[in-house]
């Protein structure tokens, strides 16, 4: 039988070209070729290279017809026969056996057709003179079979090192050019590189020329530097973990447990980074090169038990070091799929439970560090509303109007009715203080400049104490007696009328709410990625807790026989919008966040 051989056309380059969707991924493959080049001079046993190893990018040109970006290596360099084979066998290569190849495909060298349409090489082997070949994209489309000629030699004194490489891009495509920049691209090798960033005989270098009309000044560069991600440098928990061999269940009616030991082991290092949100995702490692972000493996996510709200969480940074286990696919963002990979994803989504118990008792922390700061928050407003009536009282005294139930209550405070006694300290008289504000505590009650309050509760200490013998006492400040707020993790009490849960309660001067009850628990804004914020529902029902027992201790601090009417139950209602509408800065504000409430929750 007469056998065919298929001829693939080099037309279809640039549309495999347009897989890659964004310029900075075009540079990686260039970056990334200068890297394998290097390979010849790393010491496995050391960790680092023999020798100091220098990778430029170079960027000149005032917009896209003049625009060259260059990519400069001091590394081994190509010999003709190498550097033919690298542009004419695209998916033919083998890249143990050469450099300059993109996996297995051997289509890294074309990615240059994403965002231009020309590249020109420049090589030198050490002792040897530079060659130079050109690939231009118009050549290649006009053409069913494409020859390249042999490359051009040049003089030795036209390249700057005994060897390496220059790859230079030119002759960019408009829309590619508007979102070129050299700090963002630094940025991007930092994320792409950051585990070879680690070795210290690396340098990676990135040159802007300045330029003013059509003056290059060569002497005025923008530089930058690459350095690696300091993990360090973040407080946190750091997770350390490695996958040694790969367990499998064969077969279908008679299923048997297999095991695949791992040569090289996958590792993973994760790190909840506590105090600031570092906004660095895990990434997926292969060989050394970036993959992608966790989160955006389409592939792992499908097996994932907890997705975004841990892979996309701000404060959970790391990677996973794959190997050489796993191939990537031509676009590099994503795996081939492999028995390998099935089985890794698998044993990575039961690993998650581990670093998932890290984030919810980390969120459990801050949350109780946080909810303390919302105490004070609710004492502080609560102040200024009692100030408020303070006032309210005063006018409607002045005018001889009849005492409502808070002037009655209020009547019998004789050590500083209605927030006549000054907090400020030794003095005495009306108190002129802000209110909101000046409580410097961390939630254990209101302000100094609290207002009105209901002293000598029945049933309890009040949590501010006066004097022995009733007065301020000269030089010491001084604070009413009343309410602290508490908001408790314990669980609720049992009701014993209702034998239900109860909402919260009053101790000793303290109300507590109960932050496990299913209905504050229901109000807290829960999203996707795990973080917990206060809602609209949640400030109506924290106002509505507080109100009730504050407009309850006042009637019942009256001493007398009160029968609850509308006029009371409209009172409680007014104070409980006046304190709802006094919350409403709070709404939308972080409770799982490491961020300090003191800046989170800001009066807008």
């Amino acid at each position: 039988m007469k056998k065919h051989k298929l001829y693939i056309s080099p037309k279809i380059l640039p549309s495999i070209a347009g897989l890659y969707t964004e310029p900075n991924r075009v540079f990686m493959e260039y970056i990334d070729n200068s890297l394998d080049s290097a390979a010849d001079y790393y010491l496995v046993e050391e960790g680092d290279y023999s020798r100091k190893i220098l990778i430029k990018i170079k960027k000149k040109g005032k917009n896209y017809r003049n625009y060259k970006i260059s990519f400069i290596d001091n590394c081994k360099g190509m010999d003709t026969e190498n550097l033919l084979r690298i542009i004419k066998e695209v998916g033919n290569s083998n890249k143990k056996a050469q450099t300059w190849t993109n996996g297995q495909f051997g289509f890294g060298v074309y990615a240059f057709l994403a965002v231009c349409s020309k590249i020109t090489f420049i090589t030198k082997e050490k002792g040897k003179n530079p060659i130079k070949i050109e690939i231009s994209e118009d050549k290649i489309v006009s053409e069913s079979e494409h020859y390249f000629p042999d490359p051009k030699t040049l003089k030795p004194k036209m390249f700057p090192f005994e060897s390496g490489t220059i790859v230079t891009l030119s002759k960019f495509k408009k829309d590619a050019c508007k979102v070129i920049d050299l700090n963002e691209l630094r940025i991007e090798i930092e994320k792409h590189f950051e585990l070879f960033l680690n070795r210290k005989k690396l340098e990676v270098e990135l040159e802007d020329e300045l330029k003013e009309g059509d003056l290059i000044y060569k002497e005025k560069l923008k530089k930058y530097t690459c350095k690696p991600f300091n993990y360090s440098q973040f407080p946190g928990e750091e997770f350390p973990y490695e996958i040694k061999e790969l367990i499998y269940i064969k077969g279908t009616t008679h299923k048997t447990k297999n095991k695949l030991f791992l040569k090289i082991p996958v590792k993973i290092y994760l790190k909840y980074t506590s105090g600031v949100e570092v906004n660095k995702r895990p990434i997926f490692i292969s060989k050394g090169r970036r993959i992608d972000e966790v989160k955006n493996i389409k592939s792992f996510m499908l097996k994932s038990h907890v997705k975004g709200r841990f892979w996309d969480h701000p404060n959970i940074t790391g990677y996973i070091d794959v190997g050489n286990l796993l191939e990537p696919i031509l676009s590099r963002q994503d795996f081939k799929n492999t028995k390998e990979k099935r089985v890794l994803f698998e044993q990575l989504a039961d690993c998650e439970i581990l670093f998932e118990d890290l984030l919810k008792q980390e969120n459990e922390r801050i949350e109780t560090k946080h909810y303390k700061k919302l105490e004070n928050e609710l004492s502080k407003v609560l102040s200024k509303l009692l100030k408020d009536e303070t006032l309210k009282f005063k006018s409607e005294s002045f005018h001889g109007d009849e005492e409502d139930i808070t002037m009655g209550a209020l009547g019998k405070d004789t050590d500083g009715v209605g927030g006549r006694e000054d907090r400020t300290e030794g003095n005495a008289g009306e108190g002129t203080g802000t209110g909101i504000g000046t409580d410097d505590g961390d939630g254990k009650g209101p302000g100094s400049d609290c207002g009105i309050l209901p002293s000598d509760i029945p049933g309890g200490d009040a949590p501010f104490e006066s004097n022995d013998d009733g007065s301020s006492g000269s030089g010491k400040k001084r604070r009413k007696k009343g309410f602290d707020i508490r908001i408790v993790d314990d669980a609720p009490d049992m009701d014993n009328l209702t034998n239900k849960p109860m909402r919260s309660r009053f101790v000793d001067g303290v109300i507590e709410i109960f932050r496990k009850h299913s209905d504050f628990e229901e109000r807290v804004s829960k999203k996707r990625d795990g973080k917990s914020k206060i809602s609209q529902r949640l400030i109506t029902y924290l106002a509505g807790e507080i109100s009730t027992y504050y407009k309850d201790k006042l009637i019942m601090n009256k001493g007398e026989n009160i029968t609850y009417d509308y006029k009371i139950l409209s009172d409680l209602v007014e104070f409980l919008y006046k304190f709802e509408n006094s919350l409403q800065y709070l709404v939308g504000k972080n409770l799982s966040s490491d961020k300090s409430l003191d800046g989170e929750l800001q009066r807008d």
